[in-house]
């Protein structure tokens, strides 16, 4: 009994150390991962080896010696048999589209391999055994075969002690992310008041709403990356639109830390990204990602997707699912300005072609992620879906930004993004279910006279933050809301620990007080290196001019 609970602890240990070694989401020596997938598989080869030994003992007595020999070279079969019947089991508890979540192909495949090789050795120290006592026992198969119906008792309890398929501390098993670009209280409120954006307005009437602090500067690529990693621009690396050596863009591959989809895709909670900033090249998530460029051909800067940027979406197979939604898109955004511009009395001046240009672009890129997130909610069912869209913020800088904002070249442009954006918010909102919690907010306010940098105080104008879901407080009011907290508010909703180095913390006062209790909020070993950051350089690409030639026609560069 002694010897095979050995060899069973023993083989459940050397299990452990290899998964680690052939897993390259493993990396380093990590006490926590360890102990996880020791757990995992110690268990089931202790289990056998303790059956297995004790029916040795009752078998043992005309032989004891060859009986216990052959009990010892079971232990690793029978191990791996009982693993698979707990895994079965296991799955059957689940929702099938949760199944390929949790247990990958890449785990299937490490788990069939160690069971062939485990299965070579047993046959190889069963027929050692029999050529050393010379003559087989009678009963030589007895052993196995009886531990073999042993394990099936021992999936059934295994199965019976298995945690619910919802994590502890879990309270949303699905969280829609509305990410838009300038939205700001202050236009928001009139326009519900005159039965506006009706999208927006029972999202933040039915939900918990508040300001959300921002900082200065308030460049995108820098508050976008805080908001997505949870940590300051000194931490990320993503410190403006225009990497100050190179003179190229920004791009995903410099960000130092992991971003909020990569926590989510380690825990194996499938996400889909859309038109997040500076997240070309797309990185390899679980889940899917359509990275905004940020270097469109004559386009926004605000970044969209285009049909001849190569590294665009991931896998790279979702490219040629998107791509027939490019022109029509871009044709309905310029549409769409050129007729609201057509009804505004505007004065000439010389970049009116130009302005004209961006805002068709930037409508187009809106319509593009809408459709492109629509596609991804539908055909790929994430569990985590984000969003941004980016005329509100565009438009107010084109038309509104140091001219008169009172003006019906202003406000009739103004009018209809934020008219477009609820259209578009309303698209996406009708893939939620009851059960789907909403994250809506912006990354700083804006002063539609002097823009959103907030001049004269210490940080930029706030932006907004609305929560929507099961157990949020319906007309409550969110407090002290920055930036940083987004992060750890998803991590908290989907029950998973917070690394111990975010300065951020739950927006806990948008939920009500069980709810909170069910989050078991906990924290966890700090935020590592971003596997996606394989270098400090920007990637240059094609478009870069073209992109800094918005940047300048806005007015963030010379």
């Amino acid at each position: 009994m002694i010897r095979c609970v050995a060899v069973g602890t023993g083989f459940g240990l050397l299990v452990t150390g290899l998964q680690v070694a052939s897993d390259a989401n493993l990396r380093g020596f990590d006490v926590s991962q360890w102990m996880h997938l020791a757990w995992h598989w110690l268990p089931p080869f202790v289990a056998s080896a303790a059956i297995i030994g004790t029916l040795a003992g009752f078998r043992g007595e005309t032989n004891p010696r060859q009986t216990r020999a052959r009990a010892v070279g079971s232990v690793p079969w029978a191990g791996f048999v009982a693993h698979a019947i707990a895994c079965g089991a296991h799955a059957l508890t689940l929702d099938p589209r949760t199944i390929g979540l949790i247990v990958t192909n890449a785990d299937i495949a490490f788990g069939v391999a160690c069971l062939v090789v485990a299965s070579i050795w047993t046959f190889a120290w069963q027929r050692h055994v029999r050529l050393a006592f010379e003559a087989p026992s009678p009963s030589r198969r007895s052993v196995i075969i009886e531990g073999f119906a042993c394990l099936v008792v021992i999936g059934i309890v295994r199965v019976g002690a298995l945690p619910d398929p919802k994590p502890p501390g879990r309270v949303s098993d699905h969280v829609i992310m509305i990410a838009i670009d300038g939205l700001d209280q202050d236009q928001l409120r009139p326009r519900f008041e005159r039965g506006e954006l009706p999208h927006l307005r029972q999202l933040i009437e039915d939900g918990a709403s508040g300001v959300l602090s921002t900082f200065r500067p308030t460049l995108s690529p820098l508050i976008w990356t805080t908001i997505a990693t949870g940590q300051s621009p000194a931490r990320h690396g993503i410190t403006d639109f225009i990497e100050s050596q190179s003179k190229i863009p920004f791009t995903s591959n410099m960000r130092r830390v992991p971003a909020l989809w990569s926590y989510l895709g380690d825990a194996g909670i499938e996400v889909g990204v859309v038109g997040w900033w500076a997240t070309w090249p797309a990185e390899a998530v679980h889940g899917t990602m359509v990275s905004s460029s940020s270097v469109p051909d004559r386009g926004t800067n605000k970044g969209t997707i285009l049909d001849t940027l190569d590294r665009q979406t991931h896998p790279d197979a979702l490219m040629n699912e998107i791509r027939p939604l490019i022109a029509p898109a871009v044709r309905a955004g310029r549409e769409t300005i050129v007729e609201t511009l057509r009804r505004t009395p505007m004065q000439p001046s010389d970049d009116m072609q130009t302005r004209r240009f961006v805002a068709g672009w930037v409508f187009g890129a809106d319509r593009i992620f809408a459709q492109a997130a629509q596609h991804i909610a539908t055909r790929y069912e994430p569990q985590f879906l984000a969003v941004y869209f980016a005329a509100t913020d565009t438009l107010a800088h084109l038309y509104c930004e140091k001219r008169n904002p009172d003006a019906a070249s202003c406000q009739q442009p103004i009018s209809k993004a934020y008219a477009e954006t609820d259209r578009l918010v309303g698209q996406i909102l009708s893939h939620a279910t009851p059960d789907t919690t909403i994250v809506l907010l912006s990354d700083h306010g804006f002063d539609l006279a002097r823009g959103h940098g907030g001049q004269g105080q210490l940080n930029g104008l706030a932006g907004v933050v609305a929560l929507k879901g099961p157990g949020v407080r319906r007309g409550g009011e969110i407090h002290s809301a920055s930036i940083y907290d987004i992060v750890p508010t998803v991590l908290a909703l989907f029950g998973e620990p917070l690394p111990e180095n975010l300065p951020g913390r739950p927006l806990l006062s948008a939920f009500e007080d069980d709810q909170i209790q069910k989050m078991a909020i906990r924290h966890g070993p700090a935020a590592k290196k971003s596997r996606h950051a394989d270098t400090q350089q920007p990637i240059p690409a094609a478009t870069d001019e073209a992109m800094k030639e918005r940047l300048r026609v806005l007015g963030y560069i010379e």
